[in-house]
């Protein structure tokens, strides 16, 4: 609670605050006149649920001085979603990190919020070069159900020599220094440390996110998540990990004929593989930088994707396997502060042929794929979240005035009605025109929180309470064959950092939570010792332990 009113304060008093030293001038203006940058990301594996929250500024010093001198750094989120991206001018010499929640402030800074680990290398900065120290990745876990601070623990990893090809596609989120391309230098100062490589796999292993969730073969599920790793699960089974080869969040994952597999990421991350994720090989080459998510199936061995840049949003189709990127049309992406509801973000949709994209600001985009034309339609108010169904009808949680409502359009949004179901239904996940099933969460009331079923196409709703999902906001889904119906969510009452997932086999009647064993098929050679999980040194369980089962005559507690 001290950590959040500090931040609160802190923005409000950053201007009035007398500044140890002034804020460093835009890069380029400075590099030609003597001094070196510094670039990196800050990737920060804890749960987000709407990104564009406040970027922290991260503070260093020249190393051996007295501290008196401090330079902050600024963060960028263009092309990333909870990654962000750090350039700074600095004078020539060498520096380390001090605090990456600083505050431009002697009122509030007596120590640092959120300070550099003891072990993190300095990094040496050359006139006229920019130096590029990779991806910081940091993970906040906790193993109590609590809020207090000090039940949390860091877990910090980073590239000691970062590849200078990433170093240059990294650059382009700073497009007014292209013409330094040739002037970067990648990796810290010193040698690596002994632990520095497992630092690096324990953080993939403790990839928090289990987002997006996408069809598995017939009966399993596939997942996006941080530090360019992927999951997948079919109830029996083991919870597989999959590392796509970067340290970025990946956005979306799509499994194609074959069971090939395609995802998109931060930065324009794209990754494509041929056997199952065991490899994988760069599919980003002829892009522009930005947020690439939203990948569908649209063939055989093609899908379409989102690329997020700026005020817009691009739309791209081609070969998962390879092949060049055709650009279908560009987008408005401005948020509309009284139409648009905060936290808003593009959805991607495909159906026999057609594609449906929303925008933040009153609009859908419906493109028809054989001909390449796009029409802009309104939905009946501002959009918090679509689904498309397999038979083709649209669905929007939807804020005509101030509630948000769910309405039904079965042309693709050039019409709409009411939907039968209750505003206070998250939107439902349908398998078919019939069978559905979504959360219903009450705020004042636990009796009417549970889970609501349909076999009518949503005319009727059968309610099971389940006053346990009150601690959640959870998403439905169900696998390609609709045997097993999942929830998923981030337990943000606890903060507990890990994805709570839950399946069914018994169409809704009894749910069991994923626990595990834990395994990653493609994990490097120092990271498979011997035993059943290759994931070295397991995670410990995070967030509460399952609830006992309930007396007799009474609904399973999830």
């Amino acid at each position: 609670m001290v950590n959040i009113l500090r931040t609160l304060l802190a923005v409000f008093l950053l201007g009035l605050c007398p500044a140890l030293d002034a804020k460093t001038p835009p890069v380029q203006e400075v590099l030609a006149g003597g001094q070196g940058a510094v670039l990196f990301q800050l990737s920060n594996d804890f749960p987000t649920v709407f990104p564009g929250a406040l970027i922290p500024q991260i503070s260093v010093i020249p190393s051996g001085s007295d501290g008196k001198t401090v330079y902050f750094l600024e963060g960028s989120s263009n092309g990333f979603r909870t990654t962000r991206s750090y350039l700074g001018a600095l004078p020539p010499g060498r520096y380390r990190f001090v605090d990456f929640q600083a505050v431009d402030c002697k009122m509030l800074c007596a120590d640092p919020a959120l300070p550099a680990p003891m072990d993190m290398p300095e990094f040496e900065i050359s006139t006229g070069r920019v130096r590029y120290l990779g991806t910081i990745a940091l993970a906040m876990l906790s193993n109590s159900y609590s809020t207090n601070p000090n039940a949390f623990r860091n877990y910090w990893s980073w590239n000691h020599r970062p590849e200078a090809k990433e170093a240059k596609h990294m650059l382009g989120a700073y497009p007014a220094l292209s013409s330094f391309a040739a002037s970067l230098d990648s990796g810290w100062h010193g040698t690596e440390t002994a632990t520095a490589e497992m630092s690096r796999i324990q953080m993939k292993a403790r990839s928090y996110g289990m987002l997006g969730a996408t069809d598995f073969g017939e009966d399993g599920f596939y997942f996006s998540s941080h530090n360019g790793m992927i999951k997948r699960y079919r109830p029996g089974g083991a919870l597989e990990l999959l590392d796509t080869g970067h340290d970025l969040m990946v956005t979306s994952v799509r499994e194609l004929a074959g069971g090939h597999l395609f995802t998109t990421g931060e930065a324009g991350m794209l990754r494509y593989s041929a056997d199952g994720g065991m490899t994988w090989v760069d599919r980003s080459e002829g892009l522009p930088f930005g947020l690439t998510t939203n990948a569908v199936v649209i063939g055989d061995d093609e899908v379409a994707f989102t690329l997020q840049k700026n005020e817009a949003v691009s739309l791209y189709r081609g070969k998962a396997s390879g092949g060049e990127w055709r650009k279908i049309g560009d987008f408005p992406l401005v948020f509309a502060t009284w139409t648009g509801l905060p936290g808003a973000q593009p959805e991607l949709f495909h159906h026999n042929g057609t594609l449906v994209l929303t925008l933040p600001s009153r609009k859908l985009a419906v493109i028809d794929l054989a001909s390449g034309t796009s029409e802009l339609r309104d939905p009946p108010g501002s959009i918090a979240l679509t689904k498309l169904s397999g038979d083709g009808v649209l669905r929007c949680s939807c804020a005509k005035t101030i509630a948000v409502s769910p309405y039904e359009s079965r042309d693709y949004g050039k019409t709409w009605t009411p939907a039968a179901f209750s505003r206070f239904l998250g939107l439902p996940e349908f398998h078919d025109a019939q069978n559905g099933f979504s959360y219903q969460g009450a705020v004042f009331s636990t009796k009417k929180t549970g889970l609501s079923f349909t076999r009518d196409g949503g005319k009727t709703w059968d309610l099971t309470n389940y006053p346990e999902l009150s601690q959640a906001w959870w998403q439905p889904a169900y696998s390609r064959n609709g045997k097993v119906l999942m929830l998923y969510s981030i337990s943000f009452f606890g903060q507990t950092a890990l994805q709570v997932v839950k399946t069914s086999v018994d169409g809704g009647k009894s749910w069991q939570r994923l626990t595990g064993p834990v395994r990653w098929p493609n994990a490097p050679p120092s990271a498979r010792p011997t035993g059943p999980s290759p994931v070295p040194n397991a995670v410990p369980p995070i967030g509460p332990p399952s609830p006992p089962p309930p007396p007799p005559g009474q609904p399973p507690r999830l």
